[in-house]
């Protein structure tokens, strides 16, 4: 009976990449090792009810089962009650982490831009980036930044 002390049907536990939870850390100053309640209003809430009303499952299947492999973390997201109604399963909760990283992936390059705007280089702006959000070379690397950078900076 230990075992399940804890446990509340709310609650889920979603596998994500270990930069993303060192992000949601610090860009929303969360206490990660504790359970997320996402609702309506949060940012985090919203991408839950995305994950939740998609019915397109073959992207997030397919994106989570080519990267599985990095999802070495996780988090705990405490669904309110209409979230619930809403028929949550982990398979379809676990498109928050396409979601997260790509929010992640933003925030990176608006950083940078930023930063190169005034006078920092692009890849001194990627280890500032990574220095704020206190992302260890393990979680996220410099050269995966940088990278990253250079390939969408088109875009930005």
């Amino acid at each position: 009976m230990e075992l399940f002390s804890n446990y509340k049907p709310n609650q889920y536990k979603v596998p994500v990449y270990r930069h993303i939870k060192i992000f949601l850390k610090e860009q929303l100053e969360l206490d990660v090792n504790k359970p997320i309640i996402a609702d309506e209003h949060s940012i985090i809430g919203k991408m839950v009810l995305a994950s939740l009303r998609e019915n397109r499952k073959e992207r997030a299947m397919e994106y989570n089962d080519k990267y599985r492999d990095r999802l070495v973390d996780e988090i705990t997201l405490e669904l309110n009650s209409y979230m619930m109604k809403l028929g949550p399963r982990l398979s379809k909760l676990t498109r928050i982490n396409i979601d997260l990283d790509m929010w992640f992936k933003q925030s990176l390059l608006t950083f940078i831009e930023a930063q190169r705007i005034t006078g920092i280089p692009e890849y001194t702006a990627c280890r500032n980036f990574l220095a704020h959000y206190k992302i260890e070379e393990k979680a996220y690397s410099l050269d995966a930044a940088y990278k990253f950078y250079q390939r969408e900076k088109v875009f930005v």
